[in-house]
């Protein structure tokens, strides 16, 4: 390919270079695209993801999205004169989902391939733009995926995994070989769908609440369940006075820690500040 050759990957930016062809289709294969639908390419790169998205049976309108001046003219270089394509040089983080999708209410499929140094700040965007996207398949360190899935009592469970699941569905897609990328990182990959929810997965009374008690409950996590909310209560109902009741009503042990909940616990939790 002509891109392994011209760029030289930055450190600065924790860029990977996705080499391997087979990957690439089978990431833009996962995202199960359908004709009409846009497509935003997150963390367009080399456009090894880009290539096949504007070669794909459906004739997605591919928006791409990189903030490297030298790859996003290489990008508007190879694919700038398809009707289909378009290039925001930009970081996606300062980004709103809105300018990415114009048109409302479309909703939109994203791919992303994004430097892992922003998995956590990219999956905090993803969670706020969740209402314009229909689904998600992206590739993060396998680190952040043993995370994303954990389950309660795990040492790996936190307040990542109980944003992601209040947020998506997710699905497990498959491993990437680290000799698919240039540099080879020293980390495993893996690629996994996202497919938001409609309606909260809980029954919560207020979203943003239950969002808040599950990172008071996180803030210190290795004190008991009692102790972290009550910390963390300035961005509670009732602050500090309010803790003791809301895990009452709850019937929830307050000397558990944050780890030992599942949504369910964190949606009675919440609902107990009400």
């Amino acid at each position: 390919m002509e891109e392994k050759r011209r760029f030289r990957p930055s450190r600065k930016l924790g860029q990977n270079f996705l080499i391997d062809t087979q990957v690439a289709r089978r990431i833009v294969g996962a995202a199960a695209i359908e004709p009409g639908e846009p497509v935003i390419d997150i963390g367009a790169g080399t456009g090894a993801l880009t290539r096949h998205l504007l070669e794909h049976p459906s004739n997605p309108r591919v928006t791409a999205v990189e903030i490297d001046k030298r790859l996003a003219e290489e990008l508007e270089r190879r694919f700038g004169d398809g009707s289909r394509f378009e290039l925001v040089r930009a970081d996606i983080l300062r980004v709103p989902v809105d300018r990415l999708l114009p048109g409302a209410p479309a909703q939109g499929v994203v791919l992303t391939n994004a430097p892992y140094s922003i998995s956590g700040a990219l999956l905090r965007w993803l969670m706020q733009a969740a209402p314009r996207i229909d689904r998600i398949v992206a590739m993060f360190q396998e680190e952040v995926i043993e995370r994303i899935l954990a389950e309660p009592g795990n040492k790996t469970y936190a307040m990542l995994t109980v944003a992601c699941r209040f947020h998506f569905r997710v699905e497990r897609c498959f491993s990437v070989h680290a000799g698919a990328f240039r540099p080879r990182p020293r980390v495993e990959s893996t690629v996994i769908r996202l497919i938001p929810h409609r309606t909260p997965p809980v029954a919560v009374v207020d979203s943003g609440l239950f969002m808040s008690v599950a990172r008071a409950a996180f803030s210190q996590r290795r004190k008991t369940l009692r102790n972290s909310l009550r910390a963390g209560a300035k961005s509670l109902p009732g602050g500090a006075e309010a803790v003791d009741r809301a895990l009452e009503r709850a019937g929830i042990d307050p000397g558990l820690r944050a780890e030992m909940l599942d949504l369910d616990d964190y949606a009675r939790l919440a609902n107990g500040f009400g």
